[in-house]
């Protein structure tokens, strides 16, 4: 049976599947490739000497409450992707709602898209996700379908070099309080180079994926436009009013 992901919860529950794979496959590297002998063989005899409670739990529930929470709660993926990645406040003002004033660009002044850019959250809840979101959401169902396709996929990437960057930043904090003995127990540039290569990797696929989200999203905003442009009117009149946007004397 094909899983359907129609709205944001069944993408974030997908995340934190994705999420919860990823976490353990970083510690069983860290741990098991990274660490001396040594100091494997002690973290796994301190671990053994948890209460049984903590034993039972096992790495797998532990990594799953910990992607449950980075997910569900903290949205790490978007909050990733909005103020480190920073491709999407751009994007909202210059295509989403420059598209969506297009058709009214003779009726009011650029002013509107000056205040769309100030007051970017406001616009984009009002012109685009009243007929895009979950709850409301009134464009057709396949465009959502593949849009949330896409965000997944787009999504995933994001964790996965979130992912890396932590083990990357966890293998050289251990590199520099443990050094090798031998240059042939260091295992760091190993680790490093394959790191850097799966993130290169990664970064070809976040800019398909990205590239994706572009167009799934430009097909709704071109759908609002063609079957809901009465009520986008509406709304735009709305705005307007409360900016104190004038409409011009003359529209073409």
């Amino acid at each position: 049976m094909k899983v359907s992901y129609d709205n944001y919860q069944s993408v974030r529950n997908a995340l934190m599947a994705a999420l919860t794979v990823l976490l353990v496959g970083a510690v069983v590297a860290f741990v098991y490739g990274v660490l001396s002998p040594a100091h494997r063989d002690a973290l796994l005899s301190f671990a053994a000497s948890w209460p049984a409670v903590l034993v039972s739990f096992g790495l797998v529930p532990a990594a799953g409450l910990i992607a449950f929470i980075l997910v569900e709660f903290l949205e790490i993926h978007d909050r990733y992707d909005s103020y480190v990645t920073g491709w999407r406040g751009t994007f909202d003002v210059d295509v989403i709602l420059a598209r969506l004033y297009a058709p009214f660009a003779a009726e009011y002044p650029t002013r509107f898209m000056r205040e769309a850019s100030r007051h970017r959250g406001t616009f984009m809840e009002r012109l685009f996700y009243a007929f895009a979101g979950d709850r409301d959401g009134s464009i057709r169902k396949n465009l959502q379908v593949r849009f949330w396709e896409r965000a997944l996929v787009y999504w995933l990437t994001q964790l996965i070099e979130l992912v890396l960057l932590v083990l990357l930043i966890a293998l050289t904090g251990y590199r520099l309080a443990y050094p090798p003995q031998t240059v042939d127990d260091d295992r760091y540039p190993f680790w490093v180079t394959a790191i850097l290569l799966l993130l290169a990797i990664n970064r070809l696929l976040v800019r398909a994926a990205r590239g994706a989200v572009r167009v799934a999203t430009i097909d709704e905003v071109d759908s609002i436009v063609t079957d809901h442009l009465a009520d986008l009117r509406s709304r735009f009149e709305q705005l307007a009013g409360e900016y104190g946007i004038a409409r011009r004397a003359n529209p073409l």
